[in-house]
């Protein structure tokens, strides 16, 4: 089984500034990492039919959370556009 556990860090105002990210397959954890704004990632979904942005990188720019699910606004580093990917998909540089 493929998961992803996110756990949100807010400011006094109740504006994310950042987010600890535990992505695991089997129960066992493949990656473990903090998201913070204005760091750089990879767009890697776990999901191997998933090609959309893959291995693109990303400026995450601000955090969205609602009732289903959690995405990232991030600005692509290839053509400085913008766009909303979701929190599972991203991963750091290896």
């Amino acid at each position: 089984m493929i998961g992803t556990e996110v756990k949100f860090y807010e400011d006094e105002d109740g504006l994310i500034l950042k987010a600890k990210v535990k992505r695991y397959i089997k129960e066992e954890i493949v990656s473990d990492y903090t998201i913070t704004i204005g760091c750089e990632l990879i767009v890697k979904p776990m999901n191997k039919r998933k090609l959309k942005h893959r291995d693109r990188r990303v400026q995450v720019l601000s955090f969205n959370r609602n009732k289903y699910g959690s995405r990232v606004n991030v600005k692509f580093l290839d053509n400085n556009r913008r766009g909303i990917i979701e929190i599972s998909d991203l991963d750091t540089f290896k």
